[in-house]
């Protein structure tokens, strides 16, 4: 294992080492064949990786895990995305007399996408923000526990501001296309909602 005092030193780390593994002397004895052996430097999980789930796929196997993950990260998020676009369709419907009197003192459709899109990401960076609570909540009792000895787990800040920021991005998303819908809605048909 190598110990880096910053991250801007794993790159020279690296170089040495392979600097290091190439002036080995290998001698080429009955089936071993010293030019098929490979060794470098890599991170633990990267290492983890390639070992364990990805074997044999050669230098392109964490692209490729990069890849798969970002993949599978899409496609599970876009379920809770789609649940919150038909929650805000029906939402938005149960306030289409609301928006029909908008209309009709002159309210436009910018003013009424605005309004419904803010609504929107105030409530889910508020689902955002309880989440955040109740895993800093849970992270204390599990480390008061004693489940496992000597557990100290703390909320990595990196990870609560990407967490925000995808709370603000889904309410964004979610929320535009129904207020757009809505906004388009003529105030006759609204009226009579």
């Amino acid at each position: 294992m190598a110990l880096a005092a910053y991250k801007s030193d794993i790159p020279k780390i690296q170089a040495e080492y392979a600097d290091i593994v190439s002036r080995i002397p290998l001698v080429k004895t009955g089936d071993f064949n010293p030019t098929k052996i490979t060794s470098r430097l890599s991170p633990y999980f990267e290492s983890m990786v390639l070992e364990t789930l990805l074997s044999g796929m050669g230098d392109n196997a964490m692209v490729w895990f990069y890849g798969m993950t970002t993949l599978f990260i899409v496609l599970f998020m876009s379920l809770p995305a789609i649940n919150l676009i038909n929650i805000n369709i029906s939402r938005i419907l149960e306030r289409a007399s609301e928006i029909g009197i908008r209309k009709a003192f002159g309210a436009s459709s910018q003013t009424l996408v605005a309004q419904f899109v803010i609504e929107n990401v105030i409530i889910t960076l508020l689902g955002g923000l309880l989440a955040i609570l109740l895993s800093g909540l849970f992270l204390f009792w599990f480390n008061r526990s004693g489940l496992i000895v000597y557990s100290d787990l703390s909320i990595n800040w990196k990870v609560v501001m990407m967490a925000l920021l995808l709370s603000i991005a889904f309410g964004l998303m979610s929320g535009v296309y129904p207020a757009w819908r809505m906004s388009k809605l003529p105030i006759v048909d609204a009226l009579k909602a």
